[in-house]
């Protein structure tokens, strides 16, 4: 096995284990999960979407055996939702500064943040209208008329939840790319010790 290949199943294995063992902790927070964040963590770090991909949808399904689930067609949308932030964290990567200036770095925040409240809109608007549809259909829970009224009273019944899903989201979001951020720097400063220290012999 390629060293490259056993970089990404680690990283992986990691961030699936954190992911499972976090949402299992948090289940009695409403909307609070670290799923959002390692998805677009992994979109960020790893090359390959199919390896980034693995991260939220092992994470899902793992701690849903145990959480449990509900209606099939609102448990797949919510998957593909909490897969797109793998989409972002590629976006961030590719057109984030290149530079480590402070202006770059602070672009890079900006970015980051801006990412993560995408994803959480993105999540919203589509896991609820999943479930519109689903109780619209016949698919799940009769909650709502199919029309734009029971679309619209569906959003509104969400709305509460929402702010857990952004804060969340934030949250995770500056915790693990702070700590990778962090990591970097410690793992820089005695590199460029030794180089000086070379340089100056």
């Amino acid at each position: 096995m390629k060293k490259e290949t056993v970089e990404r199943l680690l990283l992986v294995l990691l961030l699936v284990s954190l992911g499972v063992a976090l949402r299992w902790m948090l289940y009695s927070y409403p909307n609070v999960a670290p799923t959002a964040a390692l998805a677009m963590f992994a979109g960020y770090k790893l090359s390959s979407v199919r390896w980034a991909l693995m991260v939220p949808i092992w994470i899902t399904t793992l701690s849903d055996l145990v959480i449990g689930g509900y209606a099939w067609p609102v448990m797949l949308t919510v998957y593909a939702a909490l897969s797109l932030p793998v989409f972002l964290g590629i976006a961030v990567r590719r057109f984030q500064p290149k530079s480590g200036s402070w202006l770059a770095k602070l672009t890079r925040g900006v970015m980051l943040g801006g990412a993560s409240v995408v994803g959480s809109v993105l999540f919203f608007l589509i896991s609820n209208f999943a479930v519109w549809a689903a109780s619209a259909t016949g698919l799940g829970l009769p909650m709502y008329e199919a029309t734009l009224v029971g679309l619209g009273e569906c959003y509104a019944a969400a709305l509460p939840f929402f702010r857990y899903t952004l804060t969340g989201d934030l949250v995770f979001n500056g915790a693990i790319f702070g700590a990778y951020a962090l990591g970097c720097l410690l793992i820089a400063a005695p590199q460029k010790e030794t180089a000086a220290a070379v340089s100056a012999e």
